[in-house]
């Protein structure tokens, strides 16, 4: 069901709960979307177009979008050190980004923090 979601996700946890999301993500490594209340989520299911249209539309392929998330997470994640850009914000999104796609199992979790280039690419 996931992968028909339309577009780009975004979730906004509420100003209150960021201690706890940052350190439920940076110092335990758990995914906090089924732990926390979530302020706010956008996104766009693929059965809403399909039942406005009334038409059946093939699974969009969100492998593109995968790899693109995957690359930002761990490039954040392999610069967090020498980039004085990357805020701690920054830091917490690629690192639940990577976590929700493993719990997705879309990249293991070798993969996910192996910053180094893939050679199949």
């Amino acid at each position: 069901a996931w992968r028909d979601v339309v577009g780009t996700v975004s979730i906004h946890f509420c100003a209150d709960d960021w201690n706890l999301i940052r350190d439920l993500i940076t110092e335990m490594q758990l995914n906090p979307l089924g732990r926390c209340n979530v302020a706010q989520a956008s996104f766009s299911i693929r059965e809403d177009f399909e039942a406005v249209l009334s038409d059946t539309k093939p699974e969009p392929d969100q492998t593109a979008v995968e790899e693109r998330l995957i690359s930002t997470a761990q490039k954040t994640l392999a610069e967090i050190d020498s980039d004085p850009l990357i805020e701690e914000r920054d830091h917490v999104e690629a690192l639940l980004t990577l976590q929700t796609l493993m719990k997705l199992d879309v990249i293991s979790s070798t993969k996910a923090f192996d910053s180094s280039p893939d050679p199949e690419s």
